[in-house]
């Protein structure tokens, strides 16, 4: 099994594609374990090309816990796992690599792009804010009902499978897309099986709650991106989407009129092509 070490920190990752190909590096997002990423969009990104690399996030999946299951201040922020995307991608001996990372990943992503600009082809960055706070929410309950939907601890393996599908429910309430209830139960029961650590959600949250990104150092930077939004999402408002891609010059912004906090099938196709065409972008921009 493939892992990337940032000092005492393993960082689980997985490759899918072609090996000749492009190298995008995928992020999930808050409690998100890389099998979040559905195989059929992950297949439609390798179709047109693209190595893709899921990860497993710290605190999630494969990847390390950080503390103990009484532990859950904080104990990092968004820096640090900004770094760990690094690392896999030190250990794939990537020079430069394009990216994407939704909701708590396109946080990541940001920091990325901020810390290690000269790593980067280009970037999509699906569903998330320049920073937490309350002018990028979707409502006045959006900050604490992103951070604790769903994610009450179990008791038992059938009572955590409810949970999470509750808390897919809560990232798809208002969704123009219909919600797949059989295929979210069968992914919270993989996510069980993988790991399940209450905990590191809460590690993860406490680094959420705190990031702040440099927007200047964003406001720089010329590399190709795509912005991606929903403006029925439940917890980042439309606005949070519009003020990255003012910041980011070289970008596209597409913002979605039915969509929630979410990829929905219908349009696998479309955020596959613009992923596509992004990362051209940004590799005929470093040849």
């Amino acid at each position: 099994m493939p892992y990337a070490h940032n000092g005492d920190i393993s960082i689980y990752y997985e490759k899918y594609g072609p090996v000749e190909g492009p190298v995008l590096i995928m992020i999930e997002g808050y409690t998100a374990q890389l099998v979040g990423w559905d195989k059929g969009f992950v297949q439609k990104l390798n179709n047109l090309g693209i190595q893709t690399i899921l990860l497993d996030n710290r605190d999630v999946g494969l990847s390390s816990q950080t503390g103990t299951p009484d532990q859950t201040d904080k104990a990092y922020d968004i820096t640090d796992m900004a770094k760990d995307v690094l690392a896999v991608a030190d250990a794939e001996k990537l020079k430069t690599f394009n990216i994407m990372g939704e909701s708590m990943g396109g946080m990541i992503t940001q920091e990325v792009l901020v810390d290690y600009p000269d790593r980067i082809s280009s970037a999509v960055i699906m569903f998330t804010a320049p920073s937490w706070g309350k002018e990028w929410m979707s409502t006045a309950d959006s900050a604490e009902s992103g951070n604790n939907a769903g994610l009450d601890v179990a008791s038992n393996r059938d009572q955590a499978i409810d949970l999470f599908v509750s808390r897919e429910k809560a990232c798809h309430v208002n969704s123009a897309y219909p919600f797949n209830e059989e295929k979210a139960r069968q992914l919270g029961a993989l996510t069980y099986d993988r790991c399940y650590r209450p905990d590191g959600w809460r590690r993860q949250q406490a680094a959420t709650n705190s990031f702040s990104l440099d927007q200047n150092k964003l406001g720089k930077l010329t590399l190709p991106a795509a912005i991606i939004h929903g403006r029925r999402d439940p917890f980042f408002s439309p606005k949070a989407g519009i003020r990255i891609s003012q910041l980011l010059r070289n970008s596209e912004l597409h913002i979605y009129p039915g969509m929630a906090h979410e990829i929905p099938e219908p349009l696998w196709d479309e955020f596959a092509q613009i992923a596509s065409r992004t990362i051209q972008r940004g590799e005929s921009g470093r040849s």
